[in-house]
């Protein structure tokens, strides 16, 4: 079990002994159970992929049941952390059309309504002081909606300030990073051989990124037509890498950057405003971006994380790359 799932598996321990106890007509024990289940899941540092919206929505209906058990009136709190959960995994199932930039205010406005809404709603109802403990995370939700609104709306100006199409027709800076396997990989070297797609990845817990270099490998076969060679390059410590790319593609490199040097070289732009991203990588997490280095060492192509979409695009290189000898 990879060490960033665990409190996601440990949550769902939590959520099937709240049912249990809600089983026995322990309805206070399952109540407090299934709030800490939730709050074991929402303290992982890796908030995303499926074991998590799994996880989320199994907790979403253990404690809405715990909370409204035994459903003689409108179930409040299952219904509003339900629509809660939903709201929170709009942007990542409809990512290249909402992406990670765009409409920014839906999540925080979205749930700050729902909040609301609840609150009304459950003050109606006449919920008892039980259940207004137990749907306490609901308010939790709220705040933290805002603080990813805030995160990403501050990452978004980060990347609009450091435009990089500017970095197209500049030498591409040189590093040497240990891939997957330990081998240490330098770019010159490569760049002997052939002209690199590089893809800066924000690390194993993202799964725009997985959809990103699956997106690019997939098509590393078209790529190898104009003698382009796929390197990623992620934050992640060698043992992660390696069972990445067992999964996508165990033949090709990515490297580790765990301290963002060559993030840092390349794309001038690490998210590190936000605690939260911090308990995820302690020197920031680099935003995702592709940069097309000919062999000749200059930078031909670079996509930008601000506009919607890109970074899943890699057709657009292939325009680029008919104009390569």
């Amino acid at each position: 079990m990879k060490q960033i799932e665990k409190n996601k598996y440990l949550s769902l321990v939590f959520f099937a002994a709240a049912l249990i106890a809600l089983f026995l007509d322990q309805e206070i024990i399952a109540s407090c159970i299934a709030v800490t289940g939730l709050v074991v899941l929402m303290i992982n540092p890796h908030k995303s992929g499926n074991v998590f919206i799994v996880a989320f929505f199994i907790g979403a209906i253990t404690l809405g049941t715990a909370a409204d058990y035994p459903f003689v009136k409108f179930p409040a709190t299952l219904v509003f952390l339900l629509l809660i959960g939903i709201v929170f995994n709009v942007r990542t199932w409809f990512f290249e059309k909402l992406f990670i930039y765009k409409i920014l205010w839906f999540e925080s406005v979205t749930t700050l309504v729902l909040v609301f809404s609840f609150g009304v709603t459950a003050y109606f109802i006449n919920y008892d002081l039980r259940q207004w403990l137990t749907a306490s995370p609901i308010f939790l939700f709220g705040i933290f909606s805002f603080i990813i609104y805030k995160d990403r709306n501050d990452a978004r100006l980060m990347v609009k300030e450091k435009n990089l199409e500017t970095t197209i027709g500049k030498s591409a800076p040189d590093f040497t990073l240990p891939d997957q396997n330990g081998n240490p990989v330098n770019m010159k070297e490569l760049l002997a051989k052939h002209h690199l797609l590089l893809i800066f990845v924000r690390g194993d817990w993202c799964p725009t990124c997985h959809m990103m270099l699956r997106s690019y490998f997939k098509n590393k076969e078209k790529f190898a037509e104009k003698n382009v060679r796929i390197v990623g390059i992620g934050p992640d410590p060698q043992g992660v890498n390696k069972e990445i790319m067992s999964r996508i593609d165990e033949n090709s490199l990515l490297l580790c950057d765990d301290e963002q040097a060559t993030a840092l070289l390349y794309t001038s732009a690490v998210q590190e405003n936000n605690p939260i991203s911090k308990q995820v990588i302690k020197n920031g997490v680099p935003l995702p971006a592709s940069f097309l280095v000919h062999q000749d060492g200059i930078i031909a192509f670079t996509s930008r994380s601000d506009k919607a979409g890109e970074i899943l695009q890699p057709e657009l290189i292939f325009d680029v790359l008919k104009n390569f000898k």
